[in-house]
């Protein structure tokens, strides 16, 4: 029983994890989605580009139609919003099983980095 349970735990989680996207895979997906941007996410955000970075994280750009400071966005609030849209969908649950993370970054209508945030599957 010992080893059965040891072996489940050395090969379930390869087996999991056997399906992860590429970069170039990634890719792809990014540029299907760029086909919509700039988009707008609500009324003082704008998503501007999706792009990938190895091993196959998913970074998504946004920037603000406003001015606005570090200081002026709680990630942490913002963070729990995004990962429990993230967690709670089987869609975007089956991409984060296949990708090494997922980012958000964020810029103000001047440009100014604000900042980022970024998660993976453990965290659901």
């Amino acid at each position: 029983m010992k080893k059965l349970l040891l072996s489940l735990i050395i090969f379930i989680p390869s087996f999991v994890y056997s399906e992860d996207i590429t970069l170039a895979e990634c890719n792809a997906m990014a540029s299907i989605i760029n086909q919509s941007t700039p988009m707008n996410v609500d009324e003082v955000t704008v998503m501007q580009s999706v792009v990938c970075t190895y091993p196959a994280e998913i970074v998504y750009n946004y920037n603000l139609t406003i001015t606005a400071r570090p200081s002026d966005i709680n990630f942490n609030i913002l963070k729990n919003s995004i990962l429990t849209a993230w967690c709670t969908d089987p869609n975007q649950i089956y991409l984060l099983e296949r990708v090494s993370g997922v980012k958000y970054k964020y810029r103000d209508i001047n440009n100014t980095y604000l900042g980022e945030l970024r998660f993976t599957m453990d965290e659901c």
